[in-house]
């Protein structure tokens, strides 16, 4: 009980002192400079003061287990830039993959087994003043340390994101789960600190106290009584679940009429119901913007957007990271998910990484370069792959030197849809051993496949025929409840499926790859000739 009261006080003093200073333009750019300027200085601190200095670290072991010291590393970047040393370091054998990231496996080298926790990759250079979480979409909720001076580094990934989208001046929304939920709190704390007022919170999870406990509920009320001391206001959270996209609608198009489109920060499957939503009705938003993430912007997804006159920005977030990368605002029509990476916070290289049928996807692997970073990450993949160009564009984040373009970002071996996601490794229970078990049939007989129809996504739990007669409702039942006991899930997150129809049931035969594997997942590819034309 007195750590937990002293760690309040400390929050509402830090917090005071956070809200007290906002963040002129001059120093946000001055930050981005320095960030950018200092990017192989600042990591070489990092790996000096936070890995070989801390041997709890797994780096510290695998670094030792290659053979490397901090000289060589120091060698490296000299010799190949930062980039070039991160891709010679992975060679070496100096990465880890998103499941050792969670704690579920161990890392294997020859000659070495290294058993590791979520918490092992903390950063130790961090004094943590409060706590915030994964979101438990890539596997188990982890508690991650934060202070003050991360959610500073994060406004300044933020500010860019909103000048991109012209944001100054216009009304903004959040269509995301709201208070107590910790990247909550963080987003009007970093909006604040911005001088970014949210006029609209619509919030897809109902409110509930024992969902949150009574740490992040104490968390939450401390924030709004600072806030209302200080004369600022935060929004009562209004409950409209993603399947109903009317309010939000309405709102959009009240502003419109207004002259002040507003830009609305969601995932991706929101945004298109929303615009398909207005079309229908016959409700004019065009000029809104959506701040969009969570999802791969498509080109059908994308195409549904703008068709309604409504312009995206998407983002790219991990929350062991933060913000990594934001929409580029000279993207193509067929590149529409082009982002700029945030260069001065995180390195983003890419390493070849079988998957499930034989395929090898081009992961991505980042590396963490501010002392702030809540979570140590050197060559850490984190579940995407994609392609990396580094151009000139002449949008305004290219001429600030943010030159690194990520494209054609996709999951792979993880279903994602309406913001929630289930990596392939906890599925197969399910579908080898629960389904057939209940229902029939051989772990050949079921498989999930992800597809876009008309722009949102689809999850179809595939039964083959060969099963015979199933009660259809009691199948989905059974997996709904499953999935809501899986740790990536949640029973509020699987419900978002069910409320949004996303899970349904289609009786062929499963996807079999060229050499006859019938996979766990499939993901259907758009056909993106249709949507470029």
């Amino acid at each position: 009980m007195l750590n937990a009261i002293t760690r309040n006080l400390q929050y509402v003093r830090g917090l005071y002192g956070f809200l007290r200073h906002p963040l002129s333009d001059a120093e946000v750019y001055a930050n981005l400079e320095r960030e950018l300027a200092n990017r192989e200085a600042t990591f070489l601190s990092i790996v000096r003061d936070a890995v070989y200095a801390h041997a709890a670290s797994p780096y510290a072991r695998l670094l030792a287990h290659a053979g490397i010291e901090y000289e060589d590393v120091a060698g490296l970047v000299r010799d190949h830039g930062l980039e070039g040393a991160l891709e010679r370091l992975a060679d070496a054998g100096v990465y880890i993959t998103l499941q050792q990231l969670k704690g579920r496996e161990p890392i294997v080298r020859p000659g070495l087994e290294l058993k590791v926790s979520t918490s092992d990759f903390n950063n130790p250079l961090v004094k943590s003043v409060f706590e915030s979480s994964t979101s438990g979409s890539r596997g188990p909720s982890t508690r991650l340390p934060r202070n003050f001076a991360w959610l500073e580094d994060e406004c300044s990934a933020q500010f860019l994101q909103y000048a991109a989208l012209k944001a100054r001046g216009r009304p903004i929304g959040y269509w995301r789960p709201s208070m107590p939920e910790p990247s909550a709190i963080s987003s009007a704390l970093m909006g604040a600190k911005l001088n970014r007022r949210v006029d609209v919170w619509f919030t897809p999870t109902p409110f509930s106290f024992k969902s949150h406990g009574s740490g992040g509920m104490t968390r939450a009320l401390t924030t709004m009584a600072v806030f209302r001391s200080m004369g600022r206001k935060l929004p009562w959270p209004h409950y409209v679940p993603y399947d109903d996209p009317m309010p939000v609608v309405r709102w959009l198009a009240a502003m419109r009429a207004r002259g002040t489109p507003a830009v609305i920060h969601t995932i991706v499957s929101p945004a298109v119901r929303v615009c398909t939503a207005a079309m229908e009705a016959g409700l004019d938003i065009s000029g809104s913007t959506f701040r969009i993430g969570g999802e791969p912007l498509t080109p059908m997804r994308a195409k549904i957007i703008a068709d309604a006159g409504v312009g995206t920005g998407p983002t790219y977030a991990m929350s062991e990271v933060g913000n990594i990368a934001y929409g580029c605002a000279n993207r193509s029509a067929v590149d529409v998910d082009d982002m700029h990476v945030f260069t001065g916070k995180v390195a983003v290289t890419l390493r070849p990484v079988a998957v499930r049928g034989g395929a090898t996807v081009r992961a991505l692997a980042l590396t963490t370069l501010l002392r702030s970073s809540p979570t140590v990450l050197l060559n850490a993949e984190s579940g995407d792959s994609g392609d990396i160009v580094v151009r000139e564009c002449g949008c305004p984040m290219g001429a600030l030197g943010l030159n690194t373009h990520i494209t054609n970002l996709r999951s792979y071996d993880k279903l994602t849809s309406e913001g929630v996601t289930y990596l392939g490794s906890e599925l197969h229970m399910l579908l080898e051993e629960v389904l057939p078990r209940r229902f029939g049939g051989s772990p050949v007989d079921y498989q999930l496949v992800e597809e876009d129809v008309a722009g949102l996504p689809k999850i179809s739990l595939v039964v083959s025929p060969r099963v015979g007669a199933v009660d259809e409702a009691a199948l989905l039942a059974v997996v709904s409840e499953w999935l809501s006991k899986l740790p990536s899930g949640g029973k509020e997150m699987a419900g978002l499926w069910n409320q949004t129809g996303v899970l349904n049931v289609q009786r062929r035969e499963p996807y079999a790859t060229r050499s006859a594997k019938v996979l766990t997942l499939h993901v259907v590819q758009p056909d993106t000739s249709k949507a470029e034309k």
